[in-house]
């Protein structure tokens, strides 16, 4: 047999891309004494990229999805996860895990306190010479069978949900990503890919049902504390004759998509809102996160009127209530390494809707860097020769 045009292990491989990310909270900025200071805030609505809200709104509640084509162990990945500054270093699933030679021992950085060693829970032997990032084998969290994880009770490990779904309203080219922390949110979108299983003998068929899945209110009560959280909520829009036409369609479906796989999940962190769009502690932004997670209380009994408040402050310029955050100082390095006005508006395209929610001021700071930037690229162009057209000017409004 001649030698075929395709490599074996390489030419059958078929992956579907990753097309964004969608987030189900905002990271807050705080201007500290000793500098800024970012946290995760959770909103009531899905912040997705540009293209999911020209069809759904700036901040839609619910959206249209269906599984991927591909076992669910590979479109909701589930592990307890641990991380460094520098990235992920343990990963697993309750029994086992692995974890980086260099951080058998766990220490926390503020103080040197050893919180794990998991050198007495080896599960292979560790080579004399072993190298520092390699990964080896360990006991993971398993109260069965003994005491669990400190790093899990410590809250530095923490159980976490990577979902890839379809969203066929705006392209079925290609999956997004939902990661999530809550145990809520697990159970719940385990639940919907067994009842699909269930409602759909005798293929259980799963994938490319469409279905909404939607953000929901639950009070949830932790240590005594109650809270309102806006959780997954999937919804199936069918009635028993749907679902007996959708068995009929399975086959014809499943036929061409046992190929595909799905892409390595991003592991961005330890927070539910990794690279999530940053806002101003005290934007209009902000306020509303806040009410959507905070419980109305009892109206307080009437009391004598307060006495009268301070004057308030004369207020201060613009620049010095918002210095640069690390995100506009990365955005800044990312503009400098632009050499062209092409890659000017794509880096101007890409960044906008999150300008967009800064302060005015912020904008318009952002605005005119974006501005100097082109005119540094055009002074530095050639003049055009004769009956040439003129350089590019960028599109920044």
């Amino acid at each position: 047999m001649p030698v075929q045009p395709r490599i074996k292990g390489i030419s059958d491989v078929r992956r579907l891309p990753r097309l964004g990310k969608i987030r189900l909270g905002i990271k807050l900025v705080k201007q500290t004494p000793t500098g800024t200071v970012e946290y995760p805030k959770e909103v009531d609505y899905f912040v997705c990229p540009p293209e999911v809200q020209a069809i759904y709104g700036e901040k839609p509640k619910s959206l249209d999805v269906m599984f991927p084509p591909a076992d669910e162990t590979r479109f909701f990945s589930q592990q307890y996860k641990a991380y460094v500054q520098q990235g992920l270093r343990c990963r697993g699933d309750g029994e086992r895990a692995d974890r980086r030679v260099a951080d058998l021992v766990w220490t926390r950085k503020k103080d040197g306190k050893i919180l794990d060693d998991a050198n007495a829970r080896l599960l292979q032997e560790l080579p004399k010479e072993a190298d520092h990032n390699a990964r080896v084998e360990i006991g993971c969290r398993d109260p069965e069978k003994g005491p669990g994880c400190p790093l899990v009770d410590e809250g530095v490990c923490r159980a976490q949900g990577v979902l890839f779904v379809i969203l066929p309203k705006i392209s079925m080219g290609g999956v997004y990503q939902i990661t999530t922390g809550s145990w809520n949110n697990i159970v719940a979108m385990n639940s919907i890919v067994d009842w699909l299983r269930a409602s759909t003998p005798p293929f259980n068929r799963v994938v490319l049902v469409p279905f909404v899945l939607t953000r929901e209110p639950e009070e949830i009560e932790y240590e005594g504390k109650k809270s309102t959280h806006w959780l997954l909520k999937p919804r199936l829009p069918y009635t028993l004759e749907d679902m007996i036409k959708l068995q009929g369609s399975a086959q014809a479906l499943f036929a061409p998509t046992e190929r595909l796989a799905l892409p390595a999940p991003v592991d961005d962190g330890p927070d539910d809102t990794p690279g999530a769009v940053l806002v101003e502690e005290d934007s209009p932004e902000a306020a509303r996160a806040e009410a959507a997670t905070t419980i109305p209380q009892p109206a307080a009994p009437a009391q004598a009127p307060p006495a009268a408040p301070p004057a308030p402050a004369p207020p201060q310029p613009a620049q010095a209530h918002y210095p640069p955050t690390r995100w506009e100082l990365g955005l800044l390095e990312e503009l400098g390494k632009a050499i062209t006005v092409p890659g000017v508006d794509m880096l101007w395209d890409r960044q906008y809707p999150t300008i967009e929610t800064k302060p005015a001021p912020v904008r318009e700071r952002l605005t005119q860097a974006f501005k100097a930037r082109l005119d540094a690229i055009a002074a530095r162009a050639k003049p055009p020769a004769q009956g040439e057209p003129p350089p590019a000017q960028g599109r920044i409004l």
